[in-house]
């Protein structure tokens, strides 16, 4: 899961920067089992960060900058496929815009 969720910002970059999208995704160098990658997703209001581990869960949240409320509450996932993936990374886009 975690190859799907990096490519799926490599093949969104160019629509994510037309939104006025910047992201970051980093593998975590963790000391646990699992492996983890990170994507810290800013824009000019809200600040969102989607961490998920190859165990397919899956932490998001998102909150505006000047409010520190939420825009798109904490929630874990745990994803069996990449199809759910796409849906909460879409549906976090849509919120954060």
């Amino acid at each position: 899961m975690l190859k799907e969720f990096e490519l799926w910002f490599k093949d969104n970059e160019e629509r994510l920067k037309n939104l006025k999208i910047k992201f970051n995704v980093v593998r975590l160098n963790t000391n646990h089992e699992k492996n983890a990658v990170c994507a810290d997703i800013e824009t000019s209001l809200n600040l969102a960060r989607v961490t998920i581990w190859d165990s397919g869960e899956c932490d998001v949240e998102a909150l505006n900058i000047q409010t520190g409320k939420h825009v798109f509450p904490y929630r874990t996932y745990t994803f069996d496929s990449k199809t759910e993936l796409v849906l909460v990374l879409e549906e976090l886009i849509k919120n954060i815009c």
